[in-house]
Parts: C-alpha cells; structure tokens; sequence
C-alpha cells in the first residue's frame, strides 16, 4: 500500500547554548532547525511514507538553509512558501541536577504567522494525499496562521484522515485562548495526538475521578479521559504518551491510544537518554500515523510507536532518524549497543 503525508507547520531555528551551558554563561550556539510538524513528517520518510511540509520561510540565506536541512532527511519541501520576513526562532536551555530545561521563543511576527489563509491552495496541496497533519501551536502564534489551518482542514475533509496534536504551550498563549480556539477545530480531525491534562483544562472536558489540577494522571486516569475524548469530539482516535516512575524507581515511557476497536497501552520503555527527549512526542506521533495509515491494530500501533520514541532518545536533535527495522529491533528487545563493525 503506498501512503502518503502532508504537515502544516512552522519551521524554526533551533539555537542551544554550546556545551551545555546555562543561557546567561553561552558564549556560542548550536544550530539547527526544527518544527514539531516537520519532525514528524520527516520522521515518516524514515518509516517509507513519502511525506511533504507546508510552511512559510523567508525568502533569504536563512530560508534556503532551513529548507535545506530538511532535505537531507527526505522531506519533500516543494510546498514551502518563500516570502520577505524573519524566520521563528526558540533557544532551549538543558535542565539536570532537579532543575528543568526551559524553551525561549520568539515567534511573534514571523513569516509563517503572519502568511494567511489565501496564499495556501490547499485543495491542490492535499489532492491525492492520505494523510494532513497539523498541530495547536498554528493557530497559537498569529491570526494568519491560524486562518491557514481553519483552510487546511476544511479542504481535508473530502477524505483525506487528519491528525492534530494539540501541542499546547504556555509561553505561546493560556489556556483560556487555547480554549476558544481549538475544540471547534475537533469536528474536522480524525486523530487526536497529546491529550492529557489539556482535555480537561483546554477543551472543557469533565475530570476523571480522583484526578486535580496539578497532579500526574494515572494511567487508568489518562486511558478514561482518552477515551471520554474520543466519545465526546466523535474521533476516530486518540493517542499520547505517559511518562511515569517504574516499582523500581526509574523513569519510563509508554505509548497509549484509544480507538472504537479498543484501547491499548505499550509496554514501558525506560527513560535513559535526556539528550534525545525534544521531538519524542513528533516520533511517537509520526509511529501512530504510519500504524493507522497501514490499518495496523491498536496494540500494534502504541507498541511501534513508544518503540519509536524511545528509540529517539539516542539522537540528538529533534527529528528521529530511525528506520522501521530500527523501531522494530528496539520493539522486540534486540538492544544490541556493540559496535557493528
């Protein structure tokens, strides 16, 4: 079967203090770019679905060379508006030692914010496409952006599937905006990517028993409030990881998504490499997409899928460049770290 993928999104430059220092002791960065929607459709082309970007960038040096990086992965770029503006930026500080890492952004009157819904021609842009991929933060960094995306998914609805991942951040709007905007969009999505907390505080949706505002979700917690989602928005999924603490004391990660043929929870995976935490969520995303667009059953689809993001965890930067046989081999236990020679 030949699946296919566009994601609307925006591309950054990424710019992390070298060494490893704190933001105030950086004398240098490390540069890169970067996009949660990007990440997860290059992390497709790993997977062998041919996957293009929609995105705005500035029609400058900066511009060739954020569209350049994302070539090497096999992204198809072609679809990328070139226009007079500045490119978005984040810094992120690391964390460690019980101090966690921060993301600066400045986004605000970039490019792709400020390009509206007409210069997209989303009924050509998604002909013949199986698959659409968007995020929240689309519509959290200007009016123009969020236009696009209201246009996107309209022109997606004659049958291509859709995924949103909500992809809330709260340095980029409140929760209060965020609740205005987004459950409208739910109506025209068929997968809903990330929903935890954010069900019950952006989207409106009741508490599940014996839960706070504040308090982790439990396992059992989350898996009612997924499926409360699902049965409320009328999705045909939905799909999030959980980071939790094992009996023994270490840190995992587990994939969960709940579909109409039943809900299914992956084994936990241990959490051992901080380096390769930012864009695990885009590659556990871009495992879900690859087990739906395939028909894979739900248990098949959150196992890949965790087995993705825990696989991430070894590459630095955010896009996983992992292929199937990779996620495959991390799946079943084939954890061989010897040298292959």
């Amino acid at each position: 079967m030949t699946c296919s993928c566009v994601a609307f999104g925006e591309i950054m430059l990424r710019l992390d203090p070298a060494h490893g220092v704190r933001l105030v002791q950086a004398g240098s960065f490390e540069v890169r770019f970067t996009g949660a929607e990007a990440n997860v459709a290059a992390s497709l082309t790993q997977f062998g679905i041919p996957s293009r970007i929609v995105s705005t960038v500035p029609d400058d040096g900066l511009g060739d060379a954020a569209l350049a990086f994302l070539r090497r992965f096999g992204l198809d770029t072609g679809a990328v508006l070139r226009r007079p503006g500045k490119l978005g930026l984040l810094y992120i500080e690391p964390g460690g030692a019980g101090r966690p890492g921060q993301v600066i952004y400045d986004r605000s009157g970039s490019v792709f914010a400020l390009t509206g819904a007409d210069a997209y021609d989303w009924p050509a842009l998604l002909a013949g496409q199986d698959w659409l991929h968007v995020s929240g933060t689309a519509a959290a960094v200007g009016p123009g952006s969020a236009a696009a995306l209201d246009q996107a998914l309209a022109a997606a609805a004659a049958g291509t599937g859709v995924s949103l991942d909500l992809n809330y951040r709260a340095r980029l709007w409140t929760t209060e905006q965020a609740g205005r905007a987004l459950p409208s969009l739910l109506d025209r999505v068929d997968v809903l990517l990330g929903a935890g907390a954010e069900a019950v505080t952006i989207l409106g949706l009741p508490a599940p028993p014996g839960w706070c505002p504040g308090q982790d979700l439990t396992t059992d917690q989350r898996i009612a409030l997924m499926e409360r989602t699902r049965d409320h928005f009328g999705l045909r999924a939905v799909a999030g990881t959980e980071r939790s603490t094992t009996a023994g004391g270490r840190p995992a990660l587990r994939g969960l998504i709940s579909t109409a043929d039943g809900t299914a929870v992956s084994r936990a995976f241990p959490v051992t490499d901080e380096r390769g935490r930012v864009g695990a969520g885009d590659a556990y995303a871009a495992g879900v997409i690859r087990g739906l667009l395939l028909g894979h059953p739900p248990q098949v689809v959150a196992d890949f899928a965790a087995a993705a993001a825990y696989l991430k965890q070894s590459i630095t930067g955010d896009v996983n460049i992992a292929s199937v046989g990779e996620v495959e081999d991390a799946l079943t236990g084939h954890d061989d770290t010897r040298l292959r020679r």
